[in-house]
């Protein structure tokens, strides 16, 4: 209600994880249409890939090197203009991602659901669909760190001054 409330009228993409409060943001309206189109973030993907290091070393291990693959790909296509942005992540993203795809649907038959790693895999073939919004639109990031990153000092701030003049 108060993403709906901020945003308006608003349309467009929305980057955001899996938070469950967002989901009515890109249900269809009465035109058929959502208001916004998901994009998913893969830092918060790779996240829990990262955590669960520790419980599954090499499963975790193999889709970390394919998320560090599509980062590295980003890095070269970060000059270039949208439009050929794109052209590059759809000619060298998508078979990688066609291959991260096949390995995840895999594994999840394979593991336990409520495990690190099942709860990594879980989370990645949710957010599928949204995870892959950013090779369509040149304009469109990975992930959403730039905007987390600007926000970082007011979180922090917020807490070290909780008990400033007190």
């Amino acid at each position: 209600e108060h993403a709906k409330n901020f945003l308006g009228g608003w349309r467009g993409h929305l980057m955001v994880d899996d938070y469950g409060g967002y989901k009515h943001l890109f249900a269809p309206n009465r035109n058929g249409a959502p208001p916004c189109t998901e994009g998913g973030c893969f830092a918060h993907a790779r996240r829990k890939f990262h955590e669960a290091r520790d419980s599954d070393v090499n499963r975790a291990h193999q889709m970390l090197a394919w998320i560090r693959q599509l980062y590295a790909l980003e890095r070269d296509a970060k000059e270039l203009e949208p439009d050929a942005r794109r052209s590059l992540r759809q000619e060298k993203a998508t078979p990688l991602l066609d291959a991260m795809k096949t390995w995840l649907d895999e594994q999840q038959r394979r593991g336990l659901p409520k495990s690190p790693i099942g709860n990594a895999i879980t989370y990645a073939l949710n957010q599928w669909r949204a995870l892959n919004r950013y090779l369509d639109d040149g304009d469109l990031a990975i992930d959403n760190n730039a905007a987390e990153n600007a926000l970082r000092a007011i979180a922090v701030g917020r807490k070290n001054w909780l008990f400033a003049g007190s």
